[in-house]
């Protein structure tokens, strides 16, 4: 990942001595050994902070590509490198992370070479798991490698971009063995000063999860960075347990890929899932401004009593990316059969023709044969909360549960427009009935078709009451700042603002 950006003069690099000749099998600039990478680092110059990564990235590509061959030096290597590759993906931070509220290219590839930096350095962590005396050190080794994980999932989010999975991946692995070998509490004293705040691996857990569950992709970078010290400030309000309660609306599966996600009820929980009861940071939060955050944390419960009020409404709905696609695309096909009709009553009145009695009366294409995917019937009671947050909710009644939270759903009303929707949470009520409670996303709803690097794929176009434009595409290879064409018109994807194991959505520009 060669950057061709200017940089300023650069100090020329002190020269390597002939036996520290490129390695014949790895071609690494160094022979692995401590007097000769410490030489190498001190060549390397720190105050230009984008050539100084790259030449470290272009390292860790090489070792990622020979790790076996290597594995037995990474207790050496990692440890001399780690603090170098900390200090300068600190100072890329400060690059692509200023008061300007758009990223340019130039700003993106600094911190993708950031990201990518540290995401092969905590790929090649996880073979110190093998290499330990102590448990001490191992504890040592996997908050190094967390540490790592977590300042790679904050400057993915920091330019709006989605982590690779396999981060989450390595988190689940890292708890995993830490639970098997009794060392999630070990105490850490890492001499390193990037890493000198994590006392063990529990602590260093909670923070990222707590990062996670508080949706970061919807705040500035400002107030991603001030998010940052809150949470490894009070990380130890997060409790983790095995048990359900009703103060967990959140759960970590950490045998998955994927992040926090909301719990819903009647799912298969394996041995491998821990709730997540976050109740107690919330006036945190709260006193620190961040209320959107507090809304998803709680799950919205304190909606519910306001919900309950107004007037029901009869609702149909469908829940599921492909289900709602399905139900736009027969509402369309209704939409076309009935201008069709309309068209030819118009011919017939230019030829003044009388209609037979049973003509008169204009058959429109039904609606309610629209949801092919689920047609049960459901009760659906709409909120709008204005407090430092405008929030937009529906409260939906179901007799069985459609589908998972953090997933679409579409509703059709009597009265009302198609909405589109996020569930944001599923709890149980008496006689088996279940509600839904839905962040409305816009009645304003497009089935579009998406060309995204030469493949093709139906897409959602969304239009919110303050003029910008969401595009929902399913869970795939899009990149944020990247162009993709939406019925023959070019649009950007300025900023990624939620990504599930369902759908992602994204902010777009039109560039044509």
């Amino acid at each position: 990942m060669n950057l061709n950006l200017q940089q300023p003069a650069q100090k020329k690099l002190k020269p390597v001595q002939p036996e520290q000749a490129l390695h014949k099998q790895s071609r690494l600039p160094f022979i692995i050994e401590t007097n000769a990478i410490n030489e190498w680092l001190d060549a390397i110059e720190l105050k230009q902070p984008v050539q100084a990564t790259n030449e470290i990235y272009i390292v860790l590509k090489i070792l990622f590509k020979h790790q076996d061959e290597f594995h037995n030096h990474f207790t050496e290597l990692l440890p001399l490198i780690t603090p170098v590759i900390i200090e300068l993906c600190q100072h890329l931070e400060h690059l692509f992370c200023t008061s300007e509220k758009e990223l340019d290219e130039k700003k993106r590839k600094i911190a993708r070479l950031s990201i990518n930096t540290l995401r092969y350095l905590a790929i090649l962590y996880q073979h110190l798991n093998r290499c330990h005396d102590t448990d001490t050190q191992l504890a040592l080794n996997l908050n190094s490698c967390l540490q790592v994980s977590y300042l790679c999932l904050k400057q993915c989010a920091l330019i709006y971009e989605r982590p690779s999975s396999e981060l989450w991946k390595i988190i689940g692995k890292i708890y995993q063995l830490a639970s098997e070998k009794n060392v999630l509490k070990v105490n850490i004293k890492d001499s390193g000063a990037a890493f000198k705040n994590q006392t063990c691996i529990t602590e260093s857990i909670k923070t990222i999860l707590l990062f996670s569950l508080c949706k970061p992709y919807y705040l500035s970078q400002f107030d991603i960075l001030r998010l940052t010290p809150l949470l490894d400030q009070h990380k130890g309000k997060l409790i983790l347990t095995n048990q359900q309660s009703d103060s967990c609306a959140h759960s970590w599966n950490y045998n998955s890929s994927h992040a926090v996600q909301a719990i819903t009820p009647g799912t298969d929980i394996g041995f491998s899932t821990l709730f997540l009861d976050s109740h107690l940071l919330v006036p945190v939060l709260i006193s620190e401004n961040f209320c959107s955050i507090t809304e998803l944390l709680t799950v919205n419960q304190s909606l519910i009593s306001d919900l309950t009020k107004t007037k029901a409404l009869k609702n149909r709905i469908s829940t599921g990316f492909n289900s709602v696609i399905g139900v736009l695309e027969q509402l369309k096909q209704n939409e076309q059969i009935n201008k069709t009709s309309e068209h030819v009553l118009s011919i017939t009145d230019q030829f003044e023709l009388i209609p037979f009695d049973y003509e008169k009366k204009l058959k429109k294409a039904p609606t309610e044969n629209t949801l092919q995917n689920d047609n049960t019937p459901c009760l659906g009671k709409e909120v709008i909360i204005k407090e430092k947050v405008s929030l937009d909710f529906v409260l939906i009644e179901v007799a069985s549960i459609l589908n998972n939270a953090e997933d679409l759903v579409i509703i059709l009303g009597d009265e009302k427009k198609t909405q589109l929707g996020i569930i944001r949470s599923i709890t149980s009520i008496k006689n088996d009935r279940y509600q839904l409670l839905a962040e409305k996303i816009s009645t304003e709803i497009s089935l579009v078709t998406l060309i995204n690097h030469k493949r093709e794929s139906k897409a959602l176009l969304c239009k919110t009451p303050d003029n910008s434009t969401l595009l929902l595409v399913p869970p795939d290879k899009f990149t944020t700042g990247s162009s993709v064409q939406i019925e023959q018109r070019s649009f950007t994807l300025t900023r990624l603002f939620e990504s599930t194991e369902y759908f992602m959505l994204y902010q777009v520009q039109a560039t044509d």
